[in-house]
């Protein structure tokens, strides 16, 4: 999809032929609908439930031919097919150690092959979540694991969301498919959370409702999902469609990897207090009034300190995997501050597995007491 969306932009007339009923199959349904329509309208041709048979082309500088399971005939300048990958492990010994070569490696949550007390696996190879971004992030859990197992120090703990566990492989895996409108998701969706037990409910939304929408551009079309967990008040996925609507996945990531609790997703709101720099109610008691507050609920985490965290999604930015929670740099935004005390603008706010909310804070030229802050 993105390179059509690529080719068609740069005038190419494309054709899509797709296997499967239809765009983006492990994303939201209306995620694929949006794209494909948006390729339509700038003048792309899409079939689904088609193969390609053949391929001929006569002459080196000629035109090429699809042929297609149903008969068709498609001529073009060119053509590019998306493969899929293989796993490259033929060649590696598999066998001396019981594996079979050329197969994709089964890991556990440590990312250590099973059957095996000493392999490791990480990135593609293990084929649980085919990402540049989550083979790293195995990786980190990989070598936490292995040094844990090796020095038994600290206790090896693969619990869901602990320091040797890749649990976000299969319940927060983000990702952005850069076509146009962009689309973005983390976590589960509608179909998976229900499939897998959880009594969920799907919060949409437009975000051509957003007041920003109009400032980035006219006639803004999207749409957004956020799928809760009403058992626990957590969020289980989210997804996002729309133009430049990649830049909302990472609060959205946070709040779904930190299980941060979130009454403001469509349940009732427990507070109903206003910024003062803004002026805008930071809860809501239906869902996201503004795609910010899909995070909102992390001022919650923070209220010890008598700091909120209000603001644009795009402000939370640079979260990182932190020792079994998500370090999240503050980035020295004007906070709202309810009571009098220092804040310091680099501070960091650690949200760790238990919920709870710990400062940790970076070296800087000079704190600001809160009316300062809010001055400023």
């Amino acid at each position: 999809m993105e390179m059509a969306t690529v080719w068609q932009a740069l005038g190419a007339q494309v054709t899509l032929l797709i296997r499967g009923g239809g765009l983006l199959p492990k994303m939201e349904p209306f995620a694929g609908e949006l794209v494909a329509e948006a390729l339509t309208e700038a003048g792309a041709t899409i079939r689904t439930g088609v193969s390609v048979t053949a391929v001929e082309r006569p002459a080196p500088d000629g035109p090429v031919t699809a042929v297609l399971d149903d008969g068709t005939r498609i001529e073009a300048d060119e053509i590019l097919f998306a493969t899929g990958r293989a796993p490259r492990t033929d060649d590696l010994g598999l066998e001396t150690v019981g594996l079979e070569p050329g197969s994709w490696l089964t890991v556990d949550d440590s990312c250590r092959v099973e059957g095996t007390d000493w392999l490791y696996a990480v990135g593609d190879v293990n084929h649980r979540a085919l990402l540049t971004h989550q083979g790293k992030y195995q990786a980190r859990i990989a070598g936490a694991a292995i040094t844990a197992r090796a020095r038994r120090t600290p206790p090896l703990d693969t619990a869901p969301w602990g320091p040797h566990a890749a649990t976000a492989d299969h319940r927060a895996v983000p990702q952005v498919v850069f076509t146009d409108p962009e689309a973005a998701s983390v976590g589960l969706t509608l179909a998976e959370a229900e499939h897998a037990g959880h009594r969920v409910r799907a919060v949409d939304y437009d975000p051509a409702s957003v007041a920003g929408a109009s400032l980035y551009a006219d006639g803004y079309k999207g749409r957004a999902r956020m799928i809760v967990d009403l058992d626990r008040e957590i969020l289980l996925g989210v997804t996002f469609v729309g133009p430049g609507i990649g830049e909302l996945l990472h609060s959205a990531t946070v709040a779904v990897a930190g299980e941060v609790p979130s009454p403001a997703c469509g349940t009732p709101s427990r507070r109903t207090r206003r910024s003062a720099r803004c002026g805008c109610g930071c809860w809501r008691r239906t869902a996201v009034k503004r795609l910010s507050h899909v995070v909102a609920q992390l001022s919650d985490r923070a209220r010890e300190r008598h700091l909120e965290l209000c603001g644009e999604v795009s402000h939370l930015l640079a979260g990182r995997m932190h020792g079994g929670g998500l370090e999240v740099p503050l980035l020295g935004r004007r906070p709202v501050v309810d009571a009098p005390c220092q804040v310091d603008v680099a501070a960091r706010a650690v949200f760790r597995r238990d919920r709870q909310v710990a400062f940790q804070g970076a070296p800087v030229a000079r704190s600001f007491p809160a009316a300062e802050i809010l001055g400023q």
